[in-house]
């Protein structure tokens, strides 16, 4: 049911499905490491964050939850404030019960068809002016019906008010390959992003990248260990 591969088998794997069991070895010297990776995982790993645009990319072998709820514990401290749309992610829910945050939810409007909208600028500007003590902006960009809200000035005031703004762009892995898609979180400014491939690209299901941006290096660090205390 999900959209990608639809449970189809493209025949280049024909071969790796017939051997699947002689490729199942663990971390040794010859297939290096995931997570101290000096290699061909270091290698395809500058080839992801090139290909990101981003300063540093993770592989996520749980899928996009991995990469948010490791975003979300691993950046803010218990009972610091996120700010949340209605319509997120189950595992933002969770992050923030597990890292025992303060969350106040954006109310969403619906489209006359019934389903939500993204939350708009003006409205979030409204609500960070009032609650100086929020962390995290936490946003989904483009939501699970393909719409895209502008945030360029938003990113910008959260980058210059220490804000760590986090998108779930797990249905937007395709907007960094062609100008006329809408600019992706990276290109934007944005402290993280979460891109799903197998939602818009042709890969198997659980393929999923963490996509580390404006963070110091003490950040990144805390995001990457908390992704292998989950992994």
């Amino acid at each position: 049911h999900m959209p990608g591969h639809k449970g189809k088998e493209p025949l280049e794997f024909k071969e790796l499905a017939k051997n699947l069991f002689a490729f199942d070895v663990t971390e040794l010297e010859d297939t290096d490491d995931l997570y101290y990776p000096n290699s061909f995982i270091s290698e395809s790993l500058r080839d992801l964050t090139m290909d990101r645009k981003s300063t540093e990319s993770c592989y996520l072998v749980n899928g996009s939850t991995a990469g948010i709820l490791s975003s979300i514990m691993g950046l803010l401290s218990p009972g610091e404030k996120i700010l949340i749309e209605s319509g997120c992610h189950k595992s933002v829910h969770n992050a923030i019960e597990l890292k025992g945050l303060e969350k106040i939810t954006l109310k969403q409007k619906n489209h006359p068809k019934g389903f939500p909208l993204p939350a708009s600028e003006e409205e979030i500007f409204e609500i960070l002016k009032n609650e100086r003590s929020i962390k995290m902006v936490f946003l989904t960009r483009p939501n699970y019906y393909g719409y895209v809200s502008d945030i360029k000035r938003l990113v910008d005031y959260c980058n210059e008010n220490h804000i760590y703004t986090v998108i779930d762009e797990a249905h937007g892995s395709h907007f960094v390959y062609h100008k006329d898609f809408p600019i992706s979180a990276m290109e934007l400014g944005c402290s993280v992003s979460i891109n799903s491939f197998h939602k818009t690209m042709p890969s198997f299901t659980q393929t999923a990248v963490l996509n580390l941006g404006t963070l110091t290096a003490e950040e990144r660090i805390q995001v990457k260990s908390m992704l292998q205390k989950l992994q």
